[in-house]
């Protein structure tokens, strides 16, 4: 539709609060547009932003449940966690949580999903309830470590070969001469 491509395009010239408000009313209008995922993650982070966090969360099961897939998606789970956090609802953050540690297990919202599952104070309970806390996302964080510290190790030892190569070779030849 031509509609809510113009609207969704006269945001970008709009003040953050105006945007807010295009984005709600095509929302509304054209609930068919292939803009409503970017519309709902402008308005779920908008409601994050004015502590409005049970609106977040409605924004977030909404996004949830029509738009899985989108490159989007375990951000605004991951948030949809902490807002449920900060409200005290802890059964509804161990379930945003853990989608987004199953679905996007290699993400970075996974890791992070699993360090502030292990840093909540209810952390037991998701425990005593069956669901084992892990750190998905640490092992992986690790090993792309390791592999750069070998590979900072490997280049410096072969600076440090063809330097003393250069050297030696150099100090071959001064001596040749010298003598």
């Amino acid at each position: 539709m031509l509609q809510d491509y113009f609207l969704y395009k006269s945001t970008q010239f709009l003040p953050e609060n105006k945007k807010i408000e295009v984005y709600k009313e095509i929302v509304k209008k054209y609930p068919k547009s292939e803009y409503i995922p970017d519309c709902l993650v402008a308005i779920f982070f908008d409601f994050g932003a004015k502590k409005e966090y049970y609106s977040a969360i409605k924004v977030a099961q909404i996004y949830e449940l029509k738009f899985s897939g989108t490159p989007q998606e375990s951000q605004i789970l991951f948030w949809a966690g902490k807002y449920s956090q900060k409200v005290k609802r802890d059964e509804d953050a161990k379930q945003f949580f853990d989608k987004v540690i199953k679905t996007f297990p290699d993400s970075y919202y996974a890791y992070r999903a699993s360090v502030a599952f292990q840093n909540t104070k209810s952390s037991w309970i998701f425990e005593k309830k069956g669901f084992k806390t892990h750190r998905c996302g640490t092992v992986r964080l690790v090993q792309i470590f390791i592999n750069q510290i070998f590979f900072y190790f490997y280049f410096i030892v072969i600076i440090k070969r063809n330097i003393l190569l250069y050297c030696s070779h150099n100090l071959l030849h001064f001596f040749v001469d010298f003598f």
